[in-house]
C-alpha cells in the first residue's frame, strides 16, 4: 500500500479529464455551463490541483471546482462526468468522499456521492452510494437533476470507506473495467507522464477491490476480454450438456 498515492492517481487522472474537455464541443460546454450555472469547472491543471488540495470548511467552497472526468466511450449514453474530491477534518484526523455528476443528454444531469462509514451504531454505518439532488452538503444547485430523486435512500453498500477504493468504485462505475474501462485508462494516464510501470500497484489494488465480481488474474483491454468470452463459451457449453442429459 505503500507505493499507492490517491492525491498522485487523481492528479494524473483530473489532467486526462480537464484536456479532454478543453476537446468538448462548444455545444457540450455551453450546456454544462447551463447546468451547473455559477458553479465552477476546473479548466486547467491548477483548478483541479487546488481542489485536490483544499480543505473544505463550510465556508471556502469558492475554492473548489467540478473536474471533468476523461470522455466516456461511446457505448456509455453519458455526454460527460464531472466529480469533486471533498476532503473535511474530523475529530481524527480527516475524511474524504467524492461526489459525482453526469449530465446524461441535453441539460438532464444525475448526481451521486460515494461517501465513508458514519459510526458504526448508525443507519449508515458502512461506506455507500446515495443519490443528490444537491451538491457538497447541499450547497450547491445543479440544474437538470429530478427533485423527485431520493437522497438519504437507497444508500448503496461499496464495502469500503478507503478514500482509494471510493475513488475505484466511482472510476469503474463511470467507465466499466477491462475492454477499454477505467483500468485501461489507469495503465493509459501514467504511460502518459512517462511512469507506466507504476501503473502496476493501481491495477492490482483495483483487481482485489473488485476481487468478488472479476477474476483476479483477468488484464484489462481485448486480451481481458478474450479470457471472459472464453470462459463464457465453456459454461454455455457446459450448461448445454447438462440440458441434454
Amino acid at each position: 500500500m505503500s507505493s499507492l498515492n490517491l492525491f498522485d492517481l487523481i492528479e494524473l487522472y483530473a489532467r486526462r479529464g480537464v484536456d479532454d474537455w478543453a476537446k468538448a464541443p462548444p455545444n457540450l460546454q455551453s450546456r454544462a455551463a447551463t447546468c451547473f450555472m455559477a458553479t465552477q469547472i476546473a479548466t486547467s491543471y491548477q483548478d483541479a490541483a487546488d481542489t485536490l488540495s483544499t480543505i473544505y470548511n463550510g465556508t471556502n467552497a469558492n475554492k473548489l471546482s467540478f473536474i471533468p472526468m476523461p470522455k466516456p466511450g461511446k457505448s456509455q449514453k453519458i455526454d460527460r462526468c464531472f466529480f469533486l474530491p471533498i476532503r473535511q477534518k474530523t475529530a481524527s484526523g480527516e475524511k474524504m468522499y467524492f461526489e459525482l455528476v453526469l449530465l446524461v443528454s441535453g441539460t438532464d444531469c444525475l448526481a451521486f456521492r460515494f461517501e465513508p462509514a458514519d459510526r458504526p451504531t448508525w443507519r449508515h454505518g458502512y461506506g455507500h452510494i446515495q443519490m443528490n439532488k444537491k451538491m457538497l452538503k447541499k450547497t450547491i444547485n445543479i440544474g437538470g437533476i429530478p427533485q423527485f430523486i431520493p437522497d438519504s435512500y437507497p444508500a448503496f453498500p461499496i464495502s469500503t470507506s478507503s478514500p482509494l477504493r471510493m475513488f475505484f468504485a466511482m472510476g469503474t462505475a463511470v467507465h466499466g473495467y477491462a475492454d477499454r474501462g477505467f483500468a485501461h485508462l489507469l495503465v493509459d494516464v501514467f504511460q502518459t507522464a512517462g511512469r507506466t510501470s507504476d501503473s502496476k500497484p493501481y491495477l492490482a489494488e483495483l483487481a482485489l477491490f473488485l476481487g468478488g465480481t472479476i477474476r483476479h488474474r483477468v488484464d484489462p483491454g481485448w486480451k481481458g476480454l478474450k479470457v471472459l468470452a472464453s470462459d463464457f463459451r465453456h459454461w454455455g457449453i457446459r450448461t448445454i450438456s447438462k440440458k441434454r442429459r
